[in-house]
């Protein structure tokens, strides 16, 4: 387990093939899971606080992305890396955001004495700073399985993140 962690987190500094990612069912169920587990952790810190629509924008993202990639890698060809491709997107993307996780927790807490003194520009910054390094890592692993261009796969990547907001708006608007 130690050495699949080691791995992902090589992934995430850009440092590891994608292609070595493990071909199986069972490593991507237990990605799946720590993917949601971060992704709850988040759901239950402030400002959030909607556990229940957690479920429905949990799988809808999930469905989303793996749709997307799977519609990708069959037209590239290489529909068989789906479930690499999808164990290394979710890994990476759960490492990217439990190191994100306490900065998140911290700027919830913050006061307007703290926005004056530059403290949430320090905050913002680190927002970003973990977008653009998302959006790096999943470029570098849409690269290397779909046979892509890493621009394609940044705008990829970012594709993704806004049609998946787009979908959570109309899911949180009244009916």
């Amino acid at each position: 387990m130690q050495q699949l962690f080691s791995y992902f987190f090589q992934l995430c500094l850009l440092r590891a093939d994608p292609a070595q990612t493990p071909h199986s069912i069972v490593v991507l169920s237990a990605t799946v899971t720590l993917h949601a587990m971060v992704n709850a952790v988040a759901y239950i810190t402030p400002p959030y606080l909607e556990l229940r629509l957690f479920v429905p924008e949990f799988m809808l993202g999930l469905l989303l992305q793996a749709g997307l990639i799977a519609g990708l890698l069959y037209y590239r060809g290489v529909p068989e890396r789906l479930i690499q491709t999808m164990t290394a997107l979710l890994a990476t993307s759960a490492i990217v955001n439990a190191l994100f996780l306490p900065f998140a927790i911290l700027s919830s807490q913050l006061t307007a004495d703290d926005s004056e003194n530059g403290l949430r520009y320090v905050f913002e910054f680190l927002t970003w700073f973990t977008f653009v390094w998302w959006v790096a890592v999943t470029a570098y692993i849409l690269q290397r399985a779909a046979n892509i261009h890493f621009r394609m796969g940044a705008c990829l990547a970012v594709f993704i993140q806004l049609i998946y907001l787009i979908f959570l708006v109309a899911l949180r608007s009244p009916a």
